[in-house]
């Protein structure tokens, strides 16, 4: 740790910068703010807006500081490089590895240096941070939901570091090491959206049954991004993959996040295993090369090549006013650049770029083999239905909480027809005819959620089956607003504010009674069952 001071000082101003600064900072602009509250607000006002104050140093102390995060990042990165990045000078390669020592010893005071080098500042800072909240008269924020923020940040860092201890033992260069590690560490959220484009473009039923941030924070196999997803040990409900799992019904509640950080906690001890192992079996003569293992080369090079080029591919087609033919373009020609890149890397030398052709035509014709089989939809994406007995619970919409899914034998029978129908009328080129846009979301028994998008006709017996689902009394409870009203808070009560069609947004009257307000509640819900399509409701 003597010989790497500058980590340690880097650690120690870093999170002087992104923890300690931003909670006294954040402190003493809420004391002044309060300080004026109390001199031009009521009590109650002012007391009030100090709970937002003591939330915004909670959040600058908690797991809501992004600039602790963007740290940990770095730092870890940082550190797992730096530590091991002698092994891409054959000089101190020869040094350190003529020493009396063996490899795994070797490996551990290189491991343990580097994590010391961060954890001990951040550590010592967030307890400076916690000490000082406390001393500005903010100690409400100081809980227990801490001790998860500090865990959730070690876990974190760890993970990242043994990620970027492995990416600097397979390779032979620190600039490739680094290039390496921007595609371990973002390459799984490439080809996350890669895929969602893919099912998009190829299947005509595809219906992205999860907003894009939440398909890219789910992916857990993209730790750097899913740890912006999380505050503490918990997720925030924005980052929960897939949307349709929350319930509305019981608000925006966020969802634990332990079970992830224990799978994480476990795969930074795996991968440090690994980096381990590959420390003790690679060869001290391959400093300086590109990658320090052979038989990693052919795979590493066919996994840039294939998602490149379908990122290429994606790119022109876009570019292009949706042009299925540039959409190839993009893909030869993505996959052929980035062949020839990986190969001048490999050997450092220009001269590569002619070599292995073989290679690069078995790469392009299966990559396009493969899109071919999707475009022809071989596997039968667009013409899958569940059966029946299969289905736990089903709903003529999509992007709904499972809250929402309608679990009556009848409902279920009718959803799996519509969504029938929609299979029988893919292959309809009639422009003419009559069609509307309906999207059947179902889950199964299994636990799995899926949606199917169909563009249904115009007929009679699809009008059955949707007044069928819509007029059922489970349809009406679930779906509409006013049998989700919830209970009342004691020490408050419900209006009912009425509006004219005249006025618009201008309410017309409010009735502040809660006894007579419920019982308009309770009317109107068993009017809402008991009417139909071809009624108008008085209110």
């Amino acid at each position: 740790m003597k010989r790497n001071l500058w980590a340690i000082v880097l650690s120690t101003v870093g999170f002087f910068m992104a923890q300690l600064l931003p909670v006294i900072m954040t402190a003493q602009h809420s004391l002044a703010a309060h300080k004026q509250d109390l001199a031009n607000l009521s009590a109650a006002d002012a007391a009030a807006s100090w709970q937002g104050y003591v939330e915004s140093v909670g959040e600058m102390l908690g797991g809501q500081n992004m600039f602790v995060k963007l740290a940990v990042i770095i730092l870890a990165v940082t550190c797992g490089v730096s530590m091991f990045a002698y092994l891409h000078n054959r000089r101190k390669v020869d040094f350190y590895h003529s020493l009396p020592i063996s490899r795994s010893r070797l490996f551990a005071v290189n491991y343990a240096t580097g994590a010391l080098c961060a954890l001990v500042p951040y550590l010592v800072l967030h307890a400076l941070s916690i000490v000082s909240a406390c001393a500005m008269g903010f100690g409400e924020v100081v809980n227990a939901s801490l001790i998860g923020v500090i865990a959730s940040n070690v876990i974190f860092f760890f993970l990242l570091y043994a990620m970027a201890a492995v990416t600097t033992i397979l390779c032979g260069n620190t600039v490739i090491t680094l290039l390496l590690g921007l595609w371990v560490y973002f390459g799984p959220t490439l080809v996350t959206a890669l895929w969602q484009g893919l099912k998009n473009m190829f299947f005509q039923t595809y219906v992205m049954d999860a907003s894009m941030s939440s398909l890219l924070f789910g992916n857990k196999f993209a730790p750097l991004i899913q740890y912006f997803g999380l505050n503490g040990t918990k997720m925030y409900n924005w980052a929960v993959e897939p949307v349709y799992t929350m319930d509305y019904s019981a608000g925006l509640q966020e969802p634990s996040a332990i079970g992830l950080l224990i799978g994480y906690a476990v795969a930074a001890i795996v991968i440090t295993a690994l980096a381990l192992f590959l420390f003790r079996i690679r060869k001290s003569e391959r400093a300086g090369t590109a990658l320090a293992f052979n038989p990693i080369k052919l795979p590493v090079k066919i996994i840039i090549c294939v998602v490149m080029g379908t990122a290429f591919a994606e790119i022109f087609k876009m570019l292009v006013y949706e042009s299925e033919l540039w959409f190839w373009v993009g893909l030869v020609l993505g996959t052929v650049i980035f062949h020839c890149v990986v190969e001048i890397i490999y050997a450092f030398d220009f001269r590569a770029i002619f070599r292995k052709p073989l290679q690069l035509v078995i790469i392009l014709a299966v990559l396009c083999a493969g899109l071919l089989t999707m475009q022809a939809d071989v596997f039968g994406y667009d013409k899958w239905l569940p059966d029946e007995g299969s289905i736990a619970a089903a709903a003529p919409m999509g992007y709904v909480g499972e809250s929402a899914l309608l679990s009556e034998p009848e409902n279920i029978a009718a959803a799996r027809q519509l969504a029938a129908l929609g299979v029988e009328s893919l292959n309809n080129t009639d422009e003419n005819a009559q069609k509307e846009c309906i999207t059947v979301t179902f889950k199964l028994k299994n636990g799995k959620v899926k949606s199917r998008s169909y563009e249904l006709p115009g007929t009679d017996e699809v009008f059955t089956l949707k007044k069928q689902i819509y007029q059922s009394a489970e349809y009406k409870q679930k779906a509409c607003s006013l049998f989700a009203l919830g209970e009342v808070n004691e020490g408050y009560h419900r209006n009912i504010v009425f509006y004219t069609n005249g006025d618009g947004y201008n309410g017309v009257g409010t009735l502040s009674d809660s006894q007579k307000a419920q019982e308009i509640i309770d009317t109107l819900k068993a009017e809402t069952l008991t009417h139909t399509g071809d009624a108008m409701p008085v209110l």
